[in-house]
């Protein structure tokens, strides 16, 4: 029975992952979209890391299932259901399309120095958002996350800039240390591995829209490929040395840091998954048994988690900080929590009702991004701020659903509300150039004749 469950696994994520490569490859989802994304961290948190459990019988600080093969199975169906419910309505689009195009078509290119501009302005706005209006009463918070989205905006632009022209020096230097300052920036005083993720991945969100797509599908995939294990070797360092201590670590100390750092222990604990498979099992025979849903949860937790503790006291917890508790798993810092899964949250709040509301939420959400990004091509102010949460996104298969998904969110957000600002002010100094729109009697289907832009030469 666990050797089917295995096999089952494996093949469901050889099977995801061909899907992407097959579509990517004849332009019908891109290479580099929200969705793979998605799908990647769901392949690590969900599928892949599910072996881990039923192989080793290692359930970390979560007591294994009393019947291992009836939890798994209902696991495993769920998950697949979810997966089948997701990748249909994501093709259906949800009538995204007109929303993403009214967004971002008249968003226009900006040129070179105007980017460098803007991505250093950018920063600056980050870093007082991350050191000193995190302090304030009531809605310090909040500007944790939208630090997080400017400081990958700032980032990505600089990434934008200086991909075309990696050997001009005028360009290196300020775009190097744009992204040198964003990631330290994200990575101070911070325990979570998502907020330097998130700098990474709008680096290659940045080059891959403004050079690298234009250089052909083979060119494309292998730059990707490149950049992609040096990001995997940096997380993974940073994974095997990061400890309760780095909260109070500055950027710079968390850097030395990484000097110490296991890239092969850190890539083993990434590959676990985090151990989020045996959570959801776990949830699925307490909760199913008990019948104790917490009805709809993640959702209380988006909607409550801009407002402040001190003003709304019985304000809900994330499920994977009380998990802990109910396990009542001792001896770890206080900032420890678990992943309960996407699987965990949707048996947690009640799977007869938080299914489909969920798969439909995450797909429009998903396809939206994807939806923008294909009608805002050239312009960095359009694409740019759908790739600011993606280290959220990824993450959101691991848990906490309602958490990442509220923080992608706000980044996301005030990422679109300052490019249409700059666009005002680009337009007014006369330093834009408009890119041409789909015929009227397209829109907004308008598709091109190469998708997605492969090997279409960039608008500078």
């Amino acid at each position: 029975m666990i050797s089917i469950l295995v096999l089952t696994c494996v093949l469901l994520a050889l099977l995801i992952i061909g899907m992407m490569w097959r579509q990517a490859a004849r332009g019908e989802v891109d290479l580099l979209s929200v969705r793979n994304f998605f799908l990647v961290g769901f392949i690590i948190f969900q599928v892949t890391a599910t072996t881990v459990p039923l192989l080793t019988g290692e359930y970390h600080d979560c007591p294994p299932p009393g019947n291992v093969g009836k939890a798994a199975t209902i696991y495993l169906f769920i998950l697949v259901l979810f997966l089948v419910f997701f990748l249909m309505l994501y093709k259906h689009g949800l009538r995204s399309e007109r929303i993403a195009y009214r967004l971002v078509h008249r968003f226009p290119a900006i040129g070179l120095n105007a980017t460098l501009i803007l991505a250093a302005v950018i920063l600056g706005f980050a870093i007082p958002c991350r050191f000193i209006f995190i302090r304030l009463p009531f809605i310090g918070a909040n500007f944790m996350y939208l630090s997080v989205g400017f400081f990958a905006l700032a980032a990505g632009l600089a990434a934008w800039a200086w991909a075309p022209r990696l050997m001009n020096i005028a360009v290196a230097f300020p775009a190097a240390a744009i992204i040198g300052i964003a990631g330290l920036g994200s990575m101070s005083q911070s325990f979570g591995r998502r907020f330097i993720l998130g700098v990474l991945i709008a680096c290659i969100w940045g080059a891959y829209h403004s050079a690298w797509q234009h250089l052909g599908f083979r060119q494309a995939c292998i730059r990707l490929m490149i950049v992609g294990m040096a990001g995997v070797a940096l997380l993974a360092s940073y994974t095997s040395v990061r400890n309760a201590d780095f909260r109070d670590l500055s950027g710079v100390g968390v850097a030395k840091a990484l000097a110490g750092g296991n890239i092969k222990s850190g890539v083993l604990n990434l590959l676990s998954g985090q151990y989020a498979p045996a959570f959801s099992m776990w949830l699925i025979e307490e909760r199913f048994e008990s019948k104790q849903y917490d009805l709809l949860h993640s959702v209380k937790l988006v909607l409550t988690l801009p407002i402040p503790r001190s003003i709304y006291p019985d304000k809900p917890e994330g499920l994977a900080i009380t998990i802990p508790r109910e396990l009542n798993v001792r001896k770890k810092a206080k900032e420890y929590n678990v992943g309960p899964g996407l699987v965990g949250h949707i048996v947690n709040d009640n799977p007869w009702i938080s299914f489909i509301p969920y798969v439909l939420i995450l797909a429009f959400s998903i396809r939206l991004l994807d939806n923008m990004t294909t009608y805002g091509r050239y312009s960095s102010l359009a694409i740019m701020p759908c790739g600011v949460a993606i280290g959220q996104i990824i993450a959101l298969p691991r848990g906490e659903l309602g958490t990442f998904f509220a923080a992608a969110t706000i980044a996301t957000a005030g990422s679109y509300l300052i490019m249409l600002f700059a666009r005002g002010v680009f337009r007014r100094l006369n330093l834009t150039q408009e890119i041409p729109d789909a015929p009227a009697e397209d829109q907004p289907e308008y598709v091109d004749d190469q998708p997605y832009g492969y090997g279409i030469e960039p608008v500078y």
